[in-house]
């Protein structure tokens, strides 16, 4: 392959990484209009039914989709192109069943587990609705493996795309009809709650629909892909089924359990919060403003801070598998810096101004989430570390230390729940501190492990020390400036105004202080606009 053509693959690999961040954006500002729509109970109900339906969706999704992604890579790099189909024949054999058998499971135990376990009845009917749209999703994953296996994620891209327009147009069409018609039986029987339950329902309905489109689309595309591929079929060193299934399997459940322990967690404080009151109206209402207000604030400044991840790591990655290590410490090295210098200022400015965010979005006294989401800001640069040192991790084939870590962390998550709940009773601050404590152990481990893999020692001064510093400086300032403005210009122009000033500050601080060099400059995005203030004040 040319240089232009691995050019070109490498932006098609980040386009997909990017596609797929701006989609999670896309489904965290959705909730904006449903709680407008819904209000906090509506967006609380749902949430246990979406959560149990992403624990379950992702558990075999992610597993097949990877394993059938890695198994078709490795034989289309041999010209065995009969065995990487029936690697996608088993794998799709595999995973239908998988996904019947789990949407059954839902369908028959979802009501009675939202009435005993969660005490709140109307999630079990979103459970109920959601349920077989796993089975699409599993199906969908596996496809989407075979495109990656053979080395294209347009097909991944599109679908993903389309998937994202079709759940949020239908989510919000089905909740509108859905909440007008509930509001009209909640008028007739003199309760409130079946309006909020009537417009989760539609939630559902959304999810469930886009699952089918999603799969659609990708099925259409396999097709026409197949007729136009022309490839021959080997016709010695056939793989036995039964090898590709027990290959598949022991591959996919590595990567099954990876995405439990990462996306089970939010379900387990949704559990353990509702029953430590027993589903009572109000902490009910509390945890739909959590969910429905609180995440999706942090949620995009941590995609925000991750954006860009998927380019830095496939480089590292291409580096140590050609033992080029001096060229991965590079890499390293640069990424790292990427993660520090901007998630240390984005999550400064999200705690600073926390209550501005909210009230951009969300009507109402935002002023008590508002602590909340400043606490919680701790969690972007942690996660926007970790995440990245467990992507490392995985593709540097030490999974086994990934899993160790999500376990250690996700007991200890459990742990602190159960004794901050019991202790502080309805306070979000229990939740964010059970998830910062394992999250920060998993960061500060999974970093060390991913240090030695790559044999890098960092400069813990000049890279996390001044940032941290210099973060929290601009940080001050905007506070100070935000106070002062948002008694007569409003929340909203006083954030306009206050960030870039922010932003300025950090920049010429981490400059007097020599954090970043001119050639570290041109590597990070907005360089342009780094040198220029750098230029202007005579600093470089």
């Amino acid at each position: 392959m040319s240089r232009k053509g691995k050019e070109a693959k490498g932006r098609r690999k980040e386009s997909y990484g990017t596609v797929l961040i701006f989609t999670c954006i896309a489904s965290l500002i959705l909730r904006v209009p449903l709680i407008y729509m819904t209000g906090e109970k509506g967006v609380a109900f749902g949430s246990f039914a979406i959560e149990l339906y992403v624990a379950a969706g992702c558990f075999f999704t992610y597993g097949f989709s990877s394993a059938t992604a890695s198994l078709v890579r490795y034989r289309v790099r041999r010209e065995q192109y009969g065995n990487a189909d029936r690697v996608l024949k088993n794998a799709l054999i595999a995973g239908t069943f998988a996904g019947i058998l789990c949407s059954m499971l839902l369908t028959l135990f979802g009501p009675e587990f939202a009435k005993s376990v969660l005490h709140q009845p109307v999630a079990g009917m979103c459970i109920s609705i959601m349920a077989p749209a796993i089975v699409f999703e599993i199906m969908t994953g596996v496809w989407k493996g075979y495109f990656e296996g053979n080395g294209s994620h347009i097909p991944s891209s599109h679908s993903i795309v389309i998937k994202s327009v079709v759940m949020i147009t239908a989510s919000l069409i089905s909740t509108g009809i859905l909440y007008r018609y509930g509001q009209k039986v909640s008028a007739l029987l003199q309760d409130s709650i079946y309006a909020a339950a009537y417009g989760a329902i539609g939630i559902s309905i959304g999810i469930l629909i886009s699952s089918v489109v999603g799969f659609l689309h990708i099925l259409f595309v396999f097709l026409v892909y197949r007729k136009s591929s022309g490839r021959k079929e080997q016709l010695k060193n056939q793989d036995r089924g039964q090898h590709i299934f027990r290959m598949l399997m022991g591959t996919a459940l590595p990567f099954m359990i990876y995405a439990l322990l990462g996306r089970g967690i939010l379900l387990l404080d949704g559990i353990l919060f509702i029953r430590q009151k027993e589903g009572t109206a109000d902490t009910v209402l509390l945890w739909g403003n959590y969910y429905g207000k609180c995440l999706p604030v942090l949620g995009i400044m941590i995609l925000f801070c991750i954006l860009f991840h998927e380019g830095y790591i496939r480089r590292i990655i291409y580096f140590m598998d050609r033992e080029e290590f001096r060229m991965a410490r590079e890499r390293m090295e640069e990424f790292m810096q990427h993660i520090i210098l901007i998630s240390f200022p984005v999550a400064v400015f999200t705690a600073v101004f926390s209550e501005n965010l909210l009230n951009l979005f969300f009507k109402g006294n935002n002023a008590p989430l508002a602590q909340a989401v400043a606490t919680g800001s701790i969690l972007i640069p942690l996660f926007a570390i970790s995440y990245a040192c467990a992507e490392l991790l995985v593709r540097m084939r030490k999974m086994r230390y990934v899993l160790s870590l999500e376990g250690i962390a996700a007991i200890t998550h459990g742990i602190l729940m159960i004794v901050l709940l019991q202790s502080m009773g309805d306070s979000l601050f229990g939740i964010l501190v059970a998830q910062i404590v394992p999250l920060a152990v998993f960061a500060v481990l999974s970093f060390i492990l991913v240090l030695r893999g790559i044999q890098y020692r960092i400069d813990y001064m000049r890279r996390l020390a001044f940032p941290a510093a210099t973060a929290a400086a601009a940080g001050l300032v905007c506070l100070a400036f935000n106070k002062l403005l948002s008694s007569f210009a409003g929340s909203t122009v006083s954030m306009i105004i206050c960030i870039p000033v922010g932003i300025v500050i950090y920049i010429i601080l981490l400059l007097i202080l020599k954090a970043i060099s001119e050639d570290e400059i041109q590597k990070l995005p907005l360089a342009g606009m780094i040198l220029f203030i750098g230029k202007l004040t005579r600093l470089l």
